[in-house]
């Protein structure tokens, strides 16, 4: 009888460590998808900003299709289409109205233009005005065929300063709550291992040696770990699963490649602390006196 009440105390006792771990590393994992999501996001932001390359009126097809190639060829550029005179025509008077129709039947003024999205890391004043031989804006300039190169830098400065503001302070909000999981983590097994305090200083007085005591609970708290790692992601999985069904746009923002990553993180994780917080708990049992056991 007592047996088997010991064994459901051990039982009652790994389950709990093992809740308690998979929650701890749910909120970590959870912090992470939206520190990833949040990053992508930023980056979609970056590449949605427009940017015009103008080209001269007698630009030839040939030139124009060279020139579009080149750009798309090139490390910086994202997207690019082309917008000619009469395009160019019909967005006007989508936006203005039809008020100056006569006007651009007659002349269309507007020249043809090629609409640049550039990559998210590019997508700043330093890249696109860096000196006059390397920035982006020289390079696209020395074209014979372009005409001018425009963009919004006060707009682009803007939006760079806003979003590293945003990440920053977000990511000072997930480094203060990861210390506190870690510290839930680290009491939650300490807690677990004082209870056996007695066991192990009997093994102690029977002749163990400190590391023949201190592998099993080592493992142990291993494959707990493990294990919280596992709910905590089957926990993430139906969170993100609820959020795409409710919100279908959500899918774009995370991939799989993200996911694997996210969740050999948690996996790394739960190995980690519980590793470092069950060995420090065994070390410190270990050297305590007799006496300081009772406190």
């Amino acid at each position: 009888m007592s047996d088997k009440y010991s064994k459901r105390r051990v039982a009652s006792s790994s389950i709990t460590t093992v809740i308690s771990l998979s929650l701890v590393l749910f909120l970590l994992g959870l912090l992470g998808l939206i520190l990833l999501s949040a990053q992508k996001v930023a980056d979609h932001v970056k590449e949605s900003i427009g940017f015009e390359v103008y080209l001269n009126d007698d630009a030839k097809e040939v030139d124009i299709q060279r020139l579009q190639k080149s750009l798309d060829a090139s490390p910086f550029v994202k997207t690019s289409e082309f917008i000619s005179k009469d395009k160019a025509r019909e967005i006007y008077l989508k936006e203005v109205g039809d008020n100056f129709m006569p006007l651009l039947d007659n002349n269309n003024p507007l020249p043809a233009s090629i609409d640049l999205r550039l990559k998210a890391a590019y997508a700043n004043n330093d890249s696109i005005l860096r000196d006059t031989v390397n920035g982006i804006k020289a390079q696209i300039m020395r074209n014979a065929i372009v005409k001018d190169f425009r963009y919004h830098e006060g707009h682009v400065d803007l939006v760079n300063t806003r979003i590293s503001t945003v990440l920053l302070y977000f990511g000072f909000f997930i480094v203060l709550l990861m210390v506190i999981a870690i510290a839930l983590i680290n009491n939650t097994i300490r807690l677990a291992i004082y209870s056996k305090r007695f066991l192990i200083r009997t093994m102690l007085l029977v002749g163990a040696t400190q590391g023949f005591i201190r592998r099993p609970f080592v493992v142990r708290g291993i494959l707990q770990g493990i294990y919280g790692a596992i709910v905590a992601i089957a926990l993430l999985v139906g969170m993100t699963w609820f959020f795409i069904r409710l919100i279908p746009d959500f899918l774009k923002v995370v991939d799989s490649q993200l996911f694997l990553s996210l969740f050999g993180l948690v996996v790394l994780m739960g190995i980690v602390i519980s590793w470092a917080s069950t060995s420090l708990a065994v070390r410190k049992y270990l050297r305590l006196k007799t006496d300081d056991l009772y406190y």
